[in-house]
């Protein structure tokens, strides 16, 4: 698990993007920033991570041979990692479609995914992580929270990034091993909001009201409208109003 630790960056996927076109990097290569200050999220969204306060981090997957229509898998494994390991902390952390981490309904952490394709292959992904551990002032974000706010335990930074890059070792090096049907029982199992009735938001800005009945075998929000119709978005057709 090589390790690339940094003080301060601007974003740590642009980072780890340019050193790849510099020089060749091992499998599940990590670079950690104590402060990022131009972090993306999805959708377009900020991300900033702060000193002393947060988790801001990229990995390198290098050794992919993910078919395109299973390309959620990715998602999948590397929210409910991180999932599994806030969950240490406390009992209300769930994850919210695609793959933001929240904590009773407010968001603690962001994932953002960028896959290098080739023919009807991913081959290699730039997966970035930001996580708020101990509270600071977010104003970019007006629903979010920090772990440290939900748990009981002390939480030391370092031993939380330790144990959180062992985890996310293990899932990316096991998840091309687990069947597609197998990872998606585990993601909506802890799927926020599924099987109750939520506010939502289509790319149009109008919103609606529906109820998620999980996601489809290409990682598609499946949502069951007011009609009893079922409706099946992708990234960025759809959102959930917290």
């Amino acid at each position: 698990m090589p390790l690339i630790y940094l003080d301060k960056i601007s974003s740590t996927n642009d980072y780890l993007k340019d050193l790849l076109g510099k020089e060749m990097l091992q499998d599940n290569t990590f670079v950690v920033a104590t402060e990022q200050t131009a972090g993306r999220g999805q959708m377009g969204n900020s991300w900033m991570g702060s000193k002393g306060s947060s988790i801001s981090l990229s990995i390198y997957k290098k050794q992919l041979k993910i078919p395109l229509k299973d390309q959620f898998k990715i998602a999948m494994s590397i929210s409910l990692a991180v999932r599994q390991v806030f969950a240490l902390f406390s009992e209300h952390v769930m994850v919210k479609w695609p793959n933001d981490i929240l904590i009773q309904g407010k968001k603690a952490g962001g994932i953002l995914i960028e896959n290098t394709i080739q023919g009807n292959e991913i081959t290699s992904s730039v997966i970035g992580i930001g996580l708020n551990v101990f509270k600071f002032s977010m104003p970019e974000i007006t629903k979010a929270t920090a772990l440290s706010e939900h748990s009981k335990l002390a939480i030391k930074l370092d031993y939380l990034l330790e144990i959180l890059m062992i985890q996310l070792d293990k899932s990316l090096t096991e998840m091309e091993q687990i069947s597609y049907p197998s990872l998606k029982f585990s993601y909506e199992s802890q799927l926020f909001g599924l099987g109750v009735v939520n506010t939502f938001k289509r790319s149009n800005q109008k919103s609606f009201q529906g109820i998620i009945r999980g996601v489809s075998s290409n990682g598609a929000l499946i949502i069951e409208n007011q009609e009893g119709l079922k409706e099946f978005f992708q990234f960025k057709e759809v959102s959930l109003k917290l």
